[in-house]
């Protein structure tokens, strides 16, 4: 399952809000937990230690918030969101190496995939997953590259070489997305989510589906 939270400046209530998602997101699976923390000053083009932090392991997420290397990475001070998955492992082995989020083999996306690549498809050399070669293909041919695969999939990812985060889908896996008021954004791959988060923490807003093939930057 995919999930995240931005802000302008990520706050102790922020941090709140992305654990209940990742502890609901355990109902997508509970093989792996991956998180990566996004830094709040300047471009995502700036040296990679200083643009983002990321932990992966192979543990459901309730474990995985009690980490004490999670909590050191959401206590960073300069942070303005995360980006999150929660694994059913479907195609390699249950690992670290195998968690979410992953690097395209150039360092230019790195992202969160929901879904399942079936039959061949480019790149399915790149790791151990179908997931890390989606990485390798949206670095090398940007999403027209999707055009060539076949199967379910849901993508949430940072491009550095255009200096965004980005959301798309298709139609065979959901996505929502939340805005807030005051322009907070969280995003999960089911409504119901996004809506229990919404009640536990009172916060106006509104949630929306993703619409398919439809980026959101």
């Amino acid at each position: 399952g995919l999930f995240g939270y931005f802000t302008t400046h990520v706050a102790t209530s922020d941090i709140e809000k992305f654990n209940f998602l990742a502890f609901l997101s355990t109902t997508r699976g509970k093989d792996s937990t991956g998180v990566m923390s996004m830094i709040r000053h300047g471009n995502w083009g700036a040296k990679k230690d200083v643009r983002y932090h990321f932990l992966k392991s192979p543990v459901p997420a309730w474990k995985f918030l009690e980490m004490d290397e999670y909590q050191s990475m959401v206590r960073y001070t300069d942070t303005k969101g995360f980006m999150g998955h929660c694994r059913a492992a479907t195609v390699g082995a249950v690992n670290s190496s195998n968690a979410h989020p992953f690097e395209s083999p150039n360092g230019t996306i790195i992202g969160c995939h929901n879904g399942t690549i079936s039959g061949e498809y480019p790149f399915k050399q790149v790791g151990k997953t179908d997931s890390e070669a989606m990485m390798a293909l949206i670095e090398d041919q940007g999403l027209k590259g999707l055009n060539k695969v076949t199967g379910a999939w849901a993508f949430t990812y940072l491009d550095f070489d255009n200096d965004t985060f980005n959301i798309i889908r298709n139609r065979e896996r959901p996505l929502f997305y939340f805005v807030s008021r005051i322009g907070d954004f969280a995003y999960a791959s089911e409504k119901w989510m996004l809506e229990a988060m919404q009640e536990k923490f009172t916060v106006s807003g509104e949630i929306l589906s993703l619409e398919p093939y439809k980026l959101l930057t």
